[in-house]
């Protein structure tokens, strides 16, 4: 039986722009985020990890960046117990300057300080040091684009016009989350659900469900995988159909003890991670809440995080 979801999508006629300001991609081997060279002022420098699922936090750094900046004019914010006994949130005015020197100015934006001597992101790369992470308030009023085939991340004026793309709107839901319309998610033969997934750039997976939609999935053959104290279940989909474009063999899973429930899953169905959003050159329209998509050359090869 095919296992597919299908994503609403609105077909989309676009072309490249030239002179666009641009910022090299660093590329790692296992694991297929969006990362870029930037800096913030003269003390921090090095490789950030874009993600759209950090809406609540502008920025995320490790206890050992955060003290290379400039602190004096950071306020500590009240903490939650949850959140207390290893993070903690500041707020103040910060200036990320991407590749080449664009400028991502935000004002009394919230950073979050994570208290390890290293992100967990940095262990997940191997390849090099990840110093922080960009969330969404420092692009949503501009355009981005993502080649994974050049490795180049752009900010661009106007949308590119391009006949190979198509565009998917995304809602947004609390606290500035994304999320993808899934209706029509169709995991087997004759069952029709309706889905909402948040476009989560900084989630390596593929798609992870809530345990409450995967319960009625017929998932077939699965794998449970143990990180901590949470237990994933892994399967795959036999298909997947994101915008007009159909992707085979995708990965899947949820949690099942709900132990390591992820901040985005709060809301919506799920996440749509980098495993699946890698599989495409993607158009970012953080201004009107559109998302821009073309299948690249790693369309059809099977994911390294899938394994």
């Amino acid at each position: 039986m095919k296992r597919k979801a299908l994503l609403s999508f609105v077909p989309l006629a676009t072309a490249l722009l030239a002179n666009a300001q641009t910022a090299k991609l660093w590329e790692a081997e296992h694991w297929p985020g969006i990362f870029v060279e930037a800096s913030i002022g003269d003390s921090l420098k090095g490789v950030f990890m874009l993600d759209t699922g950090a809406t609540d936090n502008g920025l995320v750094l490790d206890s050992v960046s955060f003290a290379r900046l400039d602190t004096a004019s950071f306020t500590r914010l009240p903490q939650t117990m949850r959140m207390a006994f290893y993070r903690v949130e500041y707020k103040g005015n910060v200036n990320i300057v991407v590749g080449d020197g664009t400028p991502l100015m935000f004002k009394d934006t919230k950073v979050l300080v994570v208290n390890e001597a290293r992100l967990p992101t940095r262990h997940l790369t191997k390849d090099f040091d990840v110093v922080g992470i960009i969330g969404y308030p420092f692009f949503d009023d501009r355009i981005v684009s993502v080649d994974f085939e050049t490795n180049t991340l752009c900010f661009l004026d106007t949308i590119p016009v391009d006949e190979g793309y198509a565009a998917i709107r995304l809602t947004k839901g609390e606290k500035g989350l994304r999320l993808m319309d899934a209706r029509g998610f169709t995991p087997a033969e004759g069952q029709k659900l309706s889905a909402s997934v948040v476009f989560d750039t900084g989630n390596l997976w593929g798609i992870i469900l809530k345990k409450e939609l995967a319960a009625k999935l017929p998932l077939g053959s699965t794998e449970v995988q143990k990180s901590g104290l949470s237990e994933y279940v892994r399967w795959r989909a036999d298909s997947l159909a994101v915008g007009p474009f159909t992707l085979n063999n995708v990965p899947l899973r949820y949690d099942r003890n709900g132990v390591g429930k992820e901040y985005s899953m709060n809301q919506g169905d799920g996440l749509m991670g980098m495993a699946v959003m890698k599989r495409f050159n993607l158009i970012i329209d953080f201004r009107h809440d559109v998302l821009y998509i073309k299948p690249n050359h790693y369309f059809k090869k099977k994911n390294k995080t899938s394994k």
